[in-house]
């Protein structure tokens, strides 16, 4: 990827349903975006705000850093 990686498990659950944009199925992923890098132990560099932009909205300030596009493999 442009910014890097991020190796994790994946959970699959009906909690995080997906939806539809403009007529296709979307998939959403959850992942921590804060303190990833303080645990658990031997976690180093599994936030994914290591994956961010660092740019925000001109006039509200407010990071974009919580929406972006993933890609998930089977290990």
């Amino acid at each position: 990827a442009v910014r890097g990686q991020v190796e994790c498990v994946a959970m699959v659950t009906k909690r995080m349903t997906p939806f539809e944009i403009e007529g296709k199925t979307v998939h959403q992923v959850g992942m921590p975006f804060n303190y990833g890098w303080r645990f658990p132990e031997g976690a180093a560099d599994a936030s994914a705000n290591y994956l961010t932009n660092a740019i925000g909205c001109p006039n509200t300030f407010c990071p974009e850093y919580k929406a972006f596009m993933v890609n998930v493999s089977k290990a």
